[in-house]
């Protein structure tokens, strides 16, 4: 009895005895880590106060910055003269392009697009092509422009994109046919193309605009046609730019008094600047027709956007009122012929001084009298 009782505290010590060993194990590979972690430390932090580590510290980046620099010295800071040498114009074309199109009119420049061959021995990057545009006969300046090109290196070897360069300045005409009509007033121009990075730029060549506007040349449209297509193609500008946005047409009373009674067809409308430029005083007219046959019944004129309307912009309120209408005696006799009021639709117009007209929208005008223009 007594040595089965013995032996129970002598297993349970044994089995104390390891777990607490283990545990002891466990705990110093877990100090010895940490010790290494601390010696790692304890180096580095003894290594940063030294002198001689950060001398190597800097020395290093003083190389990698000089590098960097010897390679945008060698790339961007070449000379006229490397310049110059390394730039061949391999094609090329100079004509008048559109800056501004609107129904009022059109707005051309000078300008050049050309492609360039690296026939040099280092890359291009970073080079600015300037473009110096003159007047042939007096070599007085009109206008410039710049665009800078190749932030991805042009390698030695290779031919660029085109490159393209606008004048800032130009004429302004009703229409591009104006320039053909009037062809005495449309001198002949001709562009200095530079380039440069930061350096002084270097003169690649001299070259004519040709007289063309997109691609439209001066003999290809006689002066009958020049003044017979501005027209059109100022109120196709039109057509392009102003749509109705909303509407809302009835009868108002022109005249309520005890005299008697008038009342006139009415549409009121919001419209929309869908072109790139602003639009102002335009002529809206509407022409009130009988919706069975069309036949004429009344018409009203309106001057709307007498505020610039910026492009993407929609407008207040315009209001095109009928000149005639219905006369009654009283209030009384109108609402016993109401229902013999004929039912119309309005045609809705707008052109500017210097276009036709285009018609804008057909809406019915419904059957309801309002005392007053809201």
């Amino acid at each position: 009895m007594y040595k089965y009782i013995d032996s129970q505290p002598e297993t349970v010590n044994i089995a104390l005895l390891t777990l607490t060993e283990n545990q002891r194990d466990k705990m110093e590979n877990e100090q010895d880590v940490f010790k290494h972690y601390l010696n790692e430390k304890k180096i580095f932090s003894q290594l940063i106060r030294q002198p001689r580590f950060w001398s190597i510290v800097i020395v290093m980046l003083v190389g990698v910055f000089l590098a960097f620099q010897f390679f945008l010295t060698s790339v961007k800071n070449l000379s006229t003269e490397e310049l110059k040498a390394s730039i061949d114009i391999v094609w090329h074309e100079a004509r008048w392009v559109n800056k501004d199109v609107s129904p009022y009119g059109v707005t051309i420049v000078p300008s050049i697009v050309l492609k360039i061959k690296n026939i040099g021995t280092k890359p291009l990057k970073y080079v600015k092509f300037i473009g110096i545009f003159l007047f042939e006969k007096n070599n007085q300046q009109l206008s410039d422009g710049f665009i800078s090109v190749f932030r991805k290196a042009l390698s030695p070897g290779e031919t660029s994109e085109e490159i393209f360069i606008k004048a800032f300045n130009g004429y302004k005409a009703k229409s591009k046919e104006s320039f053909f009509r009037n062809k005495t007033g449309w001198k002949k121009v001709k562009v200095k193309v530079f380039a440069g990075t930061s350096s002084t730029p270097a003169l690649l060549g001299v070259f004519p605009v040709k007289q063309e506007i997109e691609g439209l040349k001066i003999d290809d449209i006689t002066e009958e046609q020049s003044g017979d297509s501005e027209k059109r193609y100022l109120t196709e500008e039109l057509r392009k730019s102003i749509q109705i946005v909303w509407s809302d047409s009835y009868w108002i009373y022109k005249k309520y008094s005890t005299e008697g009674i008038i009342v006139v067809p009415f549409i009121k409308i919001k419209v929309k600047n869908l072109g790139t430029t602003p639009l102002r005083y335009i002529s809206f007219r509407g022409n009130f027709q009988l919706a069975s046959s069309g036949k004429p019944f009344s018409q009203g004129f309106t001057i709307g956007l007498e505020e610039l309307l910026s492009p993407k912009k929609i407008s207040e309120e315009i209001h095109i009122q009928g000149e005639y209408g219905y006369s009654v005696s009283s209030m009384k006799a109108l609402e016993r012929n109401k229902t013999m009021m004929e039912k119309l639709k309005v045609r809705v117009m707008a052109k500017t001084k210097v276009s036709d007209e285009v018609l804008l929208g057909i809406f019915p005008v419904k059957g309801i009298i309002k005392a007053e223009k809201k």
